[in-house]
């Protein structure tokens, strides 16, 4: 397709000098991701999940922050782990180049893969640890063959916290080192950085924080998956009557982080977590894991329903119409 050039009388000043693209740049940048679309070129990282990546515009997409939050125990580390491996076991099978970095603050690296373990051999986390009963020997030579093609994932775990930046410097070394992959940071989770200064207060260091990543998605078209805790409003007693379903509000420093977010996912439980019983948006509670879709820049806010299982760290679409708005 050809597009009309940029009008001559504006041509004597260096526009891009002072940071700035015309309209016209802007116009064949747009067409030229929607020619990629229907060529099947345009990068984007799909999770698998059907619902969820239609939200997504067909899944993760470089140069993006995205946002998972819920209140504790509501399952942030076992969903994004379980989407991220759908991402990298589908760019593998897709031969798209990608390095996921893994910032593992809260939990040790071992304890993220035993998780993974119990959803491959169905199997709660007390029973392969040998809590009632040793676990045979057989069961643990399936585990291992199992698994052994985690392997071959590039994933690479950073187990103890670290300021932002010290994180943008090592992102930006892979970058220069691999610039044809597409970097993947899982951060678990918000709370846990270390400040870069003397910033007073928690909501400073928010801010600083997604200020440093939206630097680093600039500077490195990575893809920034955080994971954040949602402040204690969600359970006022004047929220009960909703199931305690979640709202943007409710995530901790909303205002930094839901500004810079491309989509924002709030998790709720609300019969594992609150002993709700009745229908919760429609859908039956007992195994529903609620993903709310809170805030989308370029797609469809609403709530997709999974069921799950903690137990096994399995997690499954349910069939049911289940995009809620």
């Amino acid at each position: 397709m050809m597009l009309s050039e940029e009008r001559q009388e504006f041509s004597d000043f260096d526009w891009k000098r002072h940071g700035l693209i015309t309209i016209g740049d802007a116009r064949y940048e747009a067409f030229k991701e929607i020619q990629d679309a229907a060529a099947g070129l345009r990068l984007v990282f799909p999770t698998g999940f059907k619902k969820l990546d239609r939200q997504l515009l067909g899944g993760f997409t470089p140069g993006k922050l995205y946002i998972l939050g819920g209140r504790p125990g509501a399952g942030k580390s076992f969903v994004s782990n379980e989407i991220l491996f759908r991402v990298l076991n589908a760019a593998k099978k897709d031969k798209k180049k990608v390095i996921c970095l893994y910032w593992s603050f809260e939990m040790p690296a071992r304890q993220q893969i035993i998780r993974m373990i119990t959803k491959e051999i169905q199997m709660t986390s007390a029973q392969l640890l040998s809590i009632d009963e040793v676990l045979p020997s057989d069961l643990i030579n399936k585990a291992v063959k199992l698994t052994e093609r985690y392997n071959n994932l590039p994933v690479f775990f950073k187990q103890v916290s670290t300021t932002i930046y010290d994180a943008f410097t090592t992102v930006s070394d892979i970058y220069k080192q691999y610039p044809y992959h597409t970097i993947i940071n899982l951060w678990d989770h918000s709370r846990l950085f270390i400040p870069d200064d003397d910033s007073d207060g928690e909501l400073q260091r928010l801010v600083a924080l997604t200020q440093g990543l939206v630097r680093m998605q600039q500077k490195t078209q990575c893809i920034n998956i955080l994971l954040s805790q949602l402040n204690r409003n969600i359970e006022q007693p004047t929220r009960k009557a909703s199931g305690y379903q979640p709202m943007l509000s409710d995530l901790f420093g909303s205002d930094s982080l839901g500004q810079e977010a491309e989509v924002v996912m709030l998790i709720n439980r609300p019969h594992d977590l609150y002993n709700i019983t009745h229908k919760y948006c429609g859908q039956d509670p007992i195994g529903l894991l609620a993903l709310h879709i809170e805030k989308n820049r370029n797609g469809m806010m609403g709530m997709i329903s999974f069921d799950c299982s903690i137990q096994t760290f399995t997690l499954q679409e349910r069939n049911t119409n289940n995009i809620q708005i």
